[in-house]
């Protein structure tokens, strides 16, 4: 008897996705704030003005911005930005279709502004939408290896057990969950595109790259999984040369690929400053780069990774069990999770204030995800006290970080939050 393909392990992946998807569509919509919470503010707001400004009031200078937070180019009424239009493209799909509910007056949207309840409703949906996309090809990935339910276990703690929910549902329209899908589709695509070349692999992937670029700078970094894939020796490295000339038409023309997103970038540049490249973050620099702050991004109350998210423990004990035993790409992994981690510790603000966590690392989550994995598959065993055991390790991970979520205040971070505050958040959660 044929097996349906949703009993199939990818089918298994499919179906954790969507409710998954369906339940973060629920929760999203009664985070703390009440519902109907407009997330087009802060980094989002910026991420997202590009939309109603091109598509709705035809041009860049009626943008709308909060002072506070955007500010005029120097010597003129322009207004900048500061990031990116990669969150942009990829938000614009939903932004139309909220631009079309509110034309048609249809489920009670009327603001056809481009900033009422409806817009900010699909800025929520986008980001659960692309997660839970990225979570699908992320499942594909680790049947692979492992059994569908400790995959679809390891799915649950990277979604629960760090703030990836928080990103998601919580706190919608900043750039991590769109950067998270995207490290997961160069994951994905990675093998196939080395095994079975095609001008539409190679299209393929310089879009991914190209896009991934414009959405977060540092997700240059996550461009070295593909170039580095496979490669574990000096011969290696000279084959793979050889390849990229033999197929120098293809990588011609993913390199054209890669730069098409970044088009209204650079002319927005030129608009804005008169020039096609603009360095916006004029005062913000890595100037912590002979200095990084390492353990502080990792065990600092300010946002330290671990403290907010502590089954990443997992991960990292299996991202050294892989890296050591020369297995799974686990050399390649660890080489991007360390220079991201050299990155973000050099950054002038490394705890990258006002958030939930460390939040630089979302991104970089999906190469975390089959090292989780390995480990979470060791300690269960075939025992079936350890299975219950590593269970309920997992759950427990995955309670104290979305029950943090839940109690989050903007900020926890500055010279105000301290371990004792942070203790009394811990006996509130205890404590129901």
């Amino acid at each position: 008897m044929k097996t349906s393909h949703w009993l199939s392990p990818s089918g298994k992946m499919a179906g954790l996705a969507i409710l998954l998807g369906a339940m973060s569509v629920l929760l999203a919509f009664r985070f703390p704030d009440g519902n109907n919470l407009n997330r087009i503010a802060a980094d989002a707001e910026g991420y997202y003005n590009y939309l109603p400004a091109l598509f709705i009031y035809g041009n860049l200078t009626d943008i709308r911005y909060t002072p506070l937070q955007y500010s005029h180019y120097p010597g003129t009424e322009k207004v900048d930005l500061k990031v990116t239009c990669g969150v942009a493209w990829m938000e614009a799909p939903f932004f139309g279709v909220a631009h079309l509910l509110s034309a048609l007056r249809l489920f009670g949207a009327r603001d056809t502004g481009g900033y009422g309840g409806t817009y900010s409703d699909a800025v929520v949906v986008s980001s659960i939408f692309y997660v839970m996309l990225g979570l699908w090809l992320l499942g594909r990935l680790l049947v692979q290896t492992l059994p569908a339910w400790q995959s679809g276990l390891v799915l649950l703690a990277l979604y629960f057990g760090t703030n990836l929910f928080f990103y998601t549902a919580g706190q919608s329209g900043m750039s991590h969950p769109y950067s998270f899908f995207l490290a997961c589709c160069l994951l994905f695509l990675t093998p196939a595109f080395y095994a079975q070349p095609s001008p539409g692999r190679f299209a393929l992937m310089g879009f991914v790259i190209g896009l991934a670029l414009l959405v977060r700078p540092t997700n240059a970094l996550m461009g070295l999984y593909p170039l580095l894939y496979g490669l574990s020796s000096r011969a290696d490295v000279v084959a793979r040369l050889q390849w990229y000339r033999q197929q120098a038409p293809w990588l011609a023309l993913a390199i054209v690929v890669a730069a098409l997103p970044w088009i209204p970038q650079l002319l927005y540049w030129k608009y804005l400053t008169g020039s096609y490249w603009y360095y916006a973050y004029q005062h913000e620099t890595f100037s912590n780069w002979a200095s990084p702050h390492l353990s502080d991004i990792f065990l600092n109350v300010q946002n330290g990774l671990l403290i907010y998210s502590p089954v990443l423990l997992l991960a990292f004990a299996g991202l050294l069990r892989l890296a050591w035993a020369g297995r799974e790409q686990g050399r390649v992994l660890l080489l991007i999770f360390a220079l991201a981690s050299y990155a973000f510790a050099s950054w002038w603000a490394w705890w990258f204030g006002a958030a939930f966590g460390h939040r630089a690392f979302v991104e970089f989550l999906p190469f975390l995800a089959l090292p989780m994995g390995v480990v979470v598959n060791r300690m269960m065993g075939t025992v079936p006290w350890r299975q219950w055991a590593t269970g309920l390790l997992l759950l427990a991970c995955m309670y104290y970080t979305t029950g943090l979520s839940y109690l989050y205040r903007a900020p926890w971070d500055g010279p105000g939050w301290t371990w004792e505050k942070f203790g009394w958040i811990v006996l509130q959660l205890i404590h129901g």
